[in-house]
Order: structure tokens, then C-alpha cells, then sequence
């Protein structure tokens, strides 16, 4: 178990509360999946581990992160998705989109509010560096992330961070993006002179709200723990000193020692492979080759 893991048990520990392993770490047969790419409906991602499937909600915005049930059959793995009325259907066919099938070879579909999803699916890799990737925010300083171990369905905020530099994520079920503040391999910095008003997919008038220069859509999530936890873990980010990738774990140190801590949902693999489509962080460049090992990569002092 890694060091940042160890700091969300012995957290956890301290207020008397336990910590789920699926959270804390990967396992050898978690899977990746990804959107076929269509212009016709958002891209989403998603990683499925031994006990939840994490996924991006197609037909919505934010996060969802479902237990199941499987039923195996010969050739198919079948999920039953508490809490969310569908299923994911895991096949060992065919990837439907060729620039995703090297890595991500195996179908899979996701049910969801009568409408059917095609993705592909496929081994989960260590990250490798920030960019382009997305984190689940397990905790900041002693307060973990609300009902993430007691619910069968929660929508989970996250951090996304872009390839040039774009910092958002999600609150509750609403996408949220910075307008002044980009991350670096020093840590985070404040622009000077911010763009006009642009949300976090560069819209002009996103229509959101703006919390200094946090931009928030305005969706009604009825979540008020979530939504508090979520903003006050990315507006924590404008105090934040450096960063770190540890194995699965991002860790992100605050003020006076506080560590705010993210774990690993997966990059973005459309702009890996080179597939030009829009989603809330997108960015233009390309991420680096895929790694399978557990890396340590600092980012600050």
C-alpha cells in the first residue's frame, strides 16, 4: 500500500471511520472504459474495480459511483447497477473504434435511462504524469469525501486536469472549471489578467456561477454534503503548494500541512489517441505513452 494510502486510512482512523479497498487501491483486473466517440452525445469514461464502477454520466454531467452485481455467462459480464437503473454489459468482441482498440480492445456497453452507450474497455495503467487525467477526491485534511463508503450510489466530485494547464472538475453533478489558476510542474499558479468570461470548456457565458474564478454550472443536485466538500476542495487549490503522483494517489499539499488527496480515475484517452472531440477540460495536445508500472513523480519542492 502506498504512502498517500496509508494517510487516507490513518484519516479515516481518526474519526472512527473505515475506508473501503476498492478506493485505496487498483487491482490487476480493473478495467478502463471509454465512449465511442460521436458528436451526437458527450464522451464520458469510467473505471470499473472489484466492488464499483466509477463512471462520467452520459446523459448528464458529473460522476457516479455504483456497487453491482455480476452475472458472468459464457463470454459476457453482465453488471446490475444499484442505484442507477442499468447495466454494463462487458463482451469479449471487438473495440467498435479503431484509433481505441490497441488499447482499449474489448466492447463494452452501458445501459443507462433507456438509451444504450458503446465504449471500449480495457486494462487500467498507472499514471504517468498529470496531464490529462481525472481524479476522484478522497479527502481534504481530516474530511473524507461524504457517504463514500456507506451509500450503493453516490455522484463523487472529481479534479481534471488539462494538457495545458486547465484545472476543473466536478461538484456533485455540476462541471466545474478555473478561469485564472493552471497547474504546473512547480505546482499551481494564478493567471495574470484572466479571460473574459469563459466557463471551463472556454464557452463564452457558460452561464454558471463564479466563486472568485471558479466557474460552476448551475444543475439542482440536491446534494448539499457533496457540493460543500466539492467546492471547498477545488477552491483549496488557490493555496495549494506542489503536487505529487504516488502510484494510484495524487497528493496535494496545502497550508499548514493540510494534503488534499485524489485517486486515480484514468486520462484522457481520446486526446491520447489522437481523437478530436469535445469535453469540459479538452485540450488540443497530445499525452505521452502509456505506462503500466507504479511511478512517483514530483511536482513542487
Amino acid at each position: 500500500m502506498t504512502a498517500a494510502a496509508n494517510a487516507v486510512r490513518d484519516a479515516a482512523t481518526a474519526i472512527n471511520r473505515s475506508t473501503p479497498s476498492p478506493i485505496l487501491e487498483h487491482h490487476d483486473d480493473d478495467l478502463f472504459v471509454a465512449s465511442v466517440p460521436a458528436t451526437e452525445e458527450r464522451p464520458w469514461q469510467g473505471v470499473l474495480t472489484e466492488n464499483r464502477f466509477f463512471f462520467q454520466n452520459p446523459d448528464g454531467a458529473g460522476w457516479i459511483g455504483s456497487t453491482y452485481t455480476a452475472t458472468p455467462t459464457s463470454g459476457v459480464r453482465e453488471l446490475n447497477l444499484r442505484g442507477v437503473g442499468g447495466t454494463l454489459r462487458v463482451t469479449q468482441g471487438n473495440c467498435p473504434a479503431p484509433r481505441l482498440e490497441d488499447r482499449l480492445p474489448t466492447l463494452a456497453t452501458l445501459a443507462l435511462g433507456g438509451r444504450a452507450h458503446d465504449a471500449c474497455a480495457g486494462p487500467f495503467h498507472a499514471p504517468i504524469g498529470l496531464a490529462g487525467t481525472s481524479w476522484l477526491i478522497l479527502r481534504i485534511g481530516n474530511q473524507l469525501h461524504p457517504d463514500l463508503e456507506s451509500s450503493e450510489t453516490i455522484t463523487v466530485n472529481t479534479l481534471t486536469f488539462g494538457q495545458s494547464g486547465r484545472v476543473g472538475g466536478t461538484i456533485a453533478c455540476n462541471d466545474a472549471g478555473f478561469q485564472d489558476l493552471r497547474w504546473t510542474q512547480d505546482g499551481f499558479e494564478r493567471m495574470d489578467g484572466a479571460e473574459e468570461e469563459k466557463g471551463d470548456d472556454g464557452d463564452e457565458d457558460s452561464g454558471g456561477e463564479a466563486d472568485r474564478d471558479l466557474f460552476v454550472t448551475e444543475i439542482a443536485c440536491n446534494l448539499p454534503a457533496s457540493e460543500a466538500f466539492g467546492r471547498t476542495a477545488l477552491t483549496s487549490l488557490y493555496e495549494a503548494e506542489s503536487w505529487s503522483i504516488v502510484g494510484d494517489q495524487l497528493v496535494i499539499d496545502l497550508p499548514e500541512g493540510e494534503r488534499l488527496v485524489g485517486w486515480y480515475l484514468g486520462s484522457d484517452v481520446f486526446a491520447e489517441a489522437g481523437v478530436e472531440i469535445g469535453s469540459p477540460v479538452a485540450e488540443e495536445s497530445e499525452a505521452g505513452p502509456v505506462s503500466t508500472g507504479e511511478v512517483e513523480i514530483e511536482g513542487g519542492e
